[in-house]
């Protein structure tokens, strides 16, 4: 671009000399529009130099916001980051020794549960080894259900009916 510029403003500078000559030579129609020409190119060249200025603000500005991070980063000292990780090492400690210290007591609430199982297992065998050795003691016997509520019935009822549930060959 730079480049370019130097030829551009010699050829403007030359019809800008040019135009003068021509000028008072002649008051032809050709003359008008190379005047009309002429002063468009000056609205030209106004326009490329606003967008220039733009441009260059533009830049500016991408410039000095690439600066402020490049100070914010340099504002954060690698002491403080070294202490930020030291810290979370410390946390990460911390945690995997509470993971642990939980697991070995999930592991021993397991092995309990497991342990009152099996003695629950070991209980019902017995009450049933038990009524089983019952009923083989007396052989004649039967079991007949029954559900008397004491609120509704007499204590004398109550006997009385127990004693007509028995056979009289007991």
């Amino acid at each position: 671009m730079d480049q370019c510029a130097p030829s551009f403003d010699e050829a403007i500078n030359f019809i800008g000399e040019l135009l003068p000559v021509l000028h008072d030579t002649d008051s032809s129609p050709e003359f008008q529009d190379i005047a009309a020409t002429t002063e468009l190119k000056q609205q030209l060249q106004h326009l490329f130099r606003e967008r220039e200025q733009r441009i260059k603000e533009e830049i500016l500005a991408v410039t000095s916001a690439c600066d402020g991070e490049t100070r914010m980063t340099s504002d954060i000292n690698e002491d403080d980051v070294l202490e930020n990780v030291q810290k979370l090492s410390e946390q990460i400690q911390a945690m995997e020794q509470r993971k642990a210290a939980i697991l070995e007591q999930l592991s021993k609430q397991e092995q309990q549960k497991e342990e009152l199982n099996e003695e629950q297992e070991l209980i019902a065998k017995q009450i049933e080894a038990i009524e089983k050795d019952n009923t083989e003691m007396i052989p004649n016997l039967r079991v007949q259900p029954f559900s008397l509520d004491t609120n509704q019935n007499s204590k004398f009822f109550i006997a009385n009916y127990l004693w007509e549930l028995m056979e009289p060959d007991w």
